[in-house]
């Protein structure tokens, strides 16, 4: 790749993650708006002149953020250099994927790939690597939130109310559903976990990715700490002892992916992640 090709796929790369921060700051100005509608229809009408065309504006914003969900975080991924695997072949496109080549992201996971994955997550590799490539997200990342949200475990229910395999919240999963024109779903079906985790999750890191990072180290840390706590308490700064925790777990995993084992995924059998692939052994 020449100097001039690569300069314009970075270009590009931080022009769709400025569009996605863009988006993301419209939508919250959408909201905003709403809220202030609904105390004007509680409290008065006095708001009129002000509110209406804001919300005017708020639902604009909202359709046109709902019709480029998936394709927002699909282009930034796209655009940054890593693309699904069909795509990559019906292009011929034989450069490595990524921003360069220490910043390459997989195409595809095998059984190889993170030689400590146990196999109550490498069983859903073909779910993983489908979801993935549908959304134009990391394999590999799939694979390590499934690890650390469910341990592989199709029937794992959190007390928050979070289903199976990729932990979905109910919510999260109506509004993943609502986006993507999905009237009928199951949040317990493998795929449809996997399918619904893997849009959220490239959503992230369409929103916190960072062009220049090396093996995309704090992009990740930053998605998984959106994909735990909520892309709000990222942007405050305001992470939850749990989320603390949970991006520590995925950063290590993440850095530690290709070794031949791992210290971070032993210290987190002993924080609890052996239950996890206890109960999904046993199911």
């Amino acid at each position: 790749m020449n100097q001039d090709t690569e300069t314009i796929r970075v270009e590009r790369g931080y022009a769709a993650m400025r569009a996605a921060a863009r988006r993301h700051h419209e939508q919250r100005v959408a909201t905003i708006a709403f809220t202030i509608f609904a105390l004007g229809t509680a409290f008065g009408w006095w708001l009129k002149p002000v509110v209406v065309p804001q919300v005017a504006r708020a639902q604009v914003i909202i359709q046109e953020n709902s019709a480029a969900a998936v394709e927002s975080s699909t282009l930034a991924s796209l655009q940054l250099g890593y693309k699904p695997p069909a795509i990559d072949d019906a292009v011929g496109d034989s450069t490595t994927n990524g921003v360069s080549d220490s910043a390459s992201m997989p195409t595809g996971i095998s059984e190889s790939t993170i030689p400590w994955m146990p196999e109550t997550v490498t069983r859903w590799l073909p779910e993983i690597t489908g979801a993935a490539t549908a959304h134009g997200i990391d394999p590999e990342l799939v694979a390590i939130v499934m690890l650390v949200e469910s341990g592989g475990g199709d029937d794992a229910t959190s007390r928050s109310g979070a289903t199976s395999l990729m932990q979905v919240m109910p919510a999260t999963g109506a509004g993943i559903a609502a986006e993507r024109g999905i009237e009928k779903y199951d949040l317990y079906d493998p795929a449809t976990s996997i399918d619904f985790g893997a849009y959220y999750l490239a959503q992230q890191m369409a929103a916190f990715g960072k062009v220049d990072d090396p093996d995309w180290q704090a992009s990740v840390e930053l998605a998984a700490a959106a994909y735990n706590g909520g892309p709000g308490s990222v942007i405050r700064g305001r992470l939850s002892s749990e989320t603390i925790r949970y991006r520590r777990w995925m950063g290590g995993f993440w850095r530690e992916r290709h070794d031949s084992a791992s210290p971070t995924f032993e210290e987190w059998k002993v924080a609890g992640g052996s239950r996890l692939i206890q109960n999904a052994e046993e199911h």
